[in-house]
Parts: structure tokens; C-alpha cells; sequence
């Protein structure tokens, strides 16, 4: 399996289509709606646990673009090494304000399940908005430095458009070639391409 994470605001969207598009790889974006709470750690490796294990029994690929997975590093080593993880990076001045006009268009903080996977303005210690998101991507950033410092294959979002970046994370999550395609536009705004949900159904208790 392979997971993607980030800040969000990323390219997990667009890293999701180009994993999608290549043969017998099915990628989702956002699949689990976990919360930022480590209490959710249970449900999450489970969950993993079953993907993995409809990998094994249907002979494919599945990717999972999120950035819950940020918050959740220390269950990985449990699942390896049946799991890949790309880690998506971009610039912080780009990532704040992208963050700002999506909540100004979305109002993400009043709805579920945003309001609940995202770390509290308090956790921070946030007066504002805008210095919110700069340490929210500043403790992002930390983590990545760290924690997922090794085993880990780093992406900047500009190089879902390098055909040579790309076919070298596939090779990492070890996509046979055979299946790698190269998605044709690979632009930031081009529409949705998700996998059939009839070909995987997750089930949670």
C-alpha cells in the first residue's frame, strides 16, 4: 500500500490521479476521515490493516493522499513492510495562503469532518487565522524533518509535472513498470479521476 501525506494544499490531489492512472493501482484521496486525536490510532491501523490485506487478495495497488497521515507516523512501522510513504512538500508562503481562500471559500473549521481533523486553534496558541496556518505548517514541517526523515520518499509539488520525479517515486513504491503510466496533463486544477468504489468496499466497526 501507499500512503501519501502533506500540510494539504499540497498536490495530494493531483499526486492521487497520477498514482490512479497508472494499471491496477487504485488511489484515493482522503479515503479515512481520522481525526487529529492520537485516540484514533485503533481504528486507523485496522483500517490500513484491511486495505493491505484486500491488496494481497485482488493483486492491486491501493494508495490512500491524505494529510491525516501526517499526525499518525509512529503506527507505519507496525504495517511495514507492506507500506510506502511519499511525503509531498510545499513552500510555506504558497501553503498559507492557499489554506487562507480555502477556508474563506469552504468555512472548513464550522463543518465535519474538517473541524475535527485539523489540530485546534488552541493547540497553537493561535490569535489569528494567519498565525494559525504559519504554525500549523511550521509543526507539519517538523514532523516531516523527523519523523519522517527516513523510509520515506520526499516529493516537492512542482515535480508532479517531472516525468523523471515521478517514475522515480513509483519505482519506490515499487509499481511494477509494466503498470507505470504517465499521466498526460498533469496540471494542479485538472478534475477528478477516483477509483471505482465498487472494486474495494472498507468496512469499519
Amino acid at each position: 500500500m501507499i500512503i501519501v501525506t502533506g500540510t494539504g494544499r499540497c498536490g495530494t490531489q493531483s499526486l492521487n490521479k497520477c498514482i490512479n492512472y497508472c494499471e491496477r493501482c487504485f488511489s484515493f484521496h482522503e479515503l479515512l476521515k481520522i481525526s487529529f486525536d492520537k485516540s484514533n490510532h485503533r481504528i486507523m491501523y485496522e483500517a490500513l490493516g484491511k486495505i493491505i490485506d484486500g491488496e494481497r487478495s485482488k493483486n492491486f495497488i491501493f494508495a490512500d493522499c491524505s494529510l491525516i497521515y501526517t499526525f499518525h507516523k509512529e503506527l507505519f512501522p507496525r504495517l511495514l513492510p507492506n507500506l510506502k510513504i511519499v511525503v509531498l512538500h510545499r513552500d510555506k508562503e504558497s501553503t498559507v495562503r492557499s489554506f487562507k481562500n480555502w477556508v474563506a471559500q469552504h468555512s472548513i473549521f464550522n463543518r465535519a469532518p474538517w473541524k475535527d481533523i485539523f489540530p485546534p486553534m488552541t493547540f497553537f496558541k493561535a490569535l489569528n487565522e494567519d498565525e494559525y496556518w504559519n504554525r500549523y505548517w511550521d509543526y507539519c514541517n517538523n514532523i516531516y524533518n523527523t519523523q519522517f526523515n527516513e523510509g520515506c520518499f520526499h516529493l516537492n509539488m512542482q515535480d508532479i509535472n517531472n516525468d523523471n520525479k515521478l517514475v522515480e517515486m513509483f519505482d519506490f513504491c515499487e509499481i511494477p513498470s509494466q503498470y507505470q503510466k504517465l499521466l498526460p496533463d498533469r496540471k494542479f486544477n485538472i478534475g477528478p479521476r477516483n477509483a471505482n468504489p465498487e472494486l474495494f468496499t472498507l468496512t469499519l466497526n
